[in-house]
Parts: structure tokens; sequence; C-alpha cells
């Protein structure tokens, strides 16, 4: 009976780190080429090709993983508003407060399903600064 139990926990145990693994991969979403440094959160990341991966429950958590330059980030999402005026194609929104650009959300095309990127203190700062930031849009392609 004790050989029996120790398997049995043994079993359970790895079918449980099994399961935890599952969650914690990432899911590639979009491929975008990105012409200018910007911000995620109170990180700043150069110009370069980058791969927008989801993870964790409901896609809460997005990483931006650079193809060209050695940089990667994950950063943490809540669901944006719907907007049906995006069109079709996957992209990647920035708010422009002068020369910074901060990444503001996700759109992930054709089913208007958005993240949103919670504002860092360097936004709010620039915000304070400027009422109203100008929006640039890049368009990224589905992986």
């Amino acid at each position: 009976m004790k050989k029996w139990m120790t398997g049995f926990l043994c079993t359970m145990t790895l079918a449980a780190l099994g399961a935890t693994g599952v969650f914690a991969q990432s899911y590639p979403l979009m491929r975008v080429n990105i012409p200018f440094a910007f911000e995620i959160g109170d990180h700043q990341l150069p110009p370069g090709t980058y791969v927008v991966s989801e993870s964790g429950a409901a896609g809460s958590l997005l990483s931006v993983r650079g193809i060209n330059v050695e940089v990667s980030g994950i950063f943490n999402t809540m669901p944006a508003e719907p907007n049906r005026g995006i069109g079709s194609d996957p992209q990647l929104r920035f708010h422009k407060y002068g020369d910074k650009y901060y990444l503001s959300s996700v759109w992930l095309g054709s089913d208007y399903m958005g993240r949103q990127v919670f504002k860092s203190k360097h936004e709010r700062e620039s915000m304070a600064m400027t009422n109203t930031p100008a929006t640039e849009v890049v368009a990224a392609v589905r992986q």
C-alpha cells in the first residue's frame, strides 16, 4: 500500500508540474517592424523587428521579443474597448508625446480584440506636460 501511495503521489506531482507548464507557454501573435525607439512600462526599446506573443490567463500578459535586437520584455495588459474602426489588420498603437513613443495597445485584427497597455510613470509624466498625445499606428503581420 505504501509503495502504491508513493507512486500515486509522484504521478500527481508530475501531472501538476506538467499542467503549469502549459499555462506558462507563450503563443506568437504577430511580427512587427517598429521604426522608432519606444517604451513599455519602464523599459526603453530600440527600433527593430519584434515578435509579440501572449501568455498568462486569458492573454493578460504580452511579451515583446526583438528579432534583430537583443531585447525582450513581458508586460501586463487589460482588454481594450472594442474598436470597429481599426480595420482588419493587426497593429500596434503608440502614444507620442514630443519625441517619445509609448506602446498603448495591441490589436489582433479581424476579431476586433485588443489589449491595452497600462500607462507607465514616464508616460503619465509626459501626459502632464502635453494634454493630448498623437497616435502612431504600426501595421503588423499575424504569425
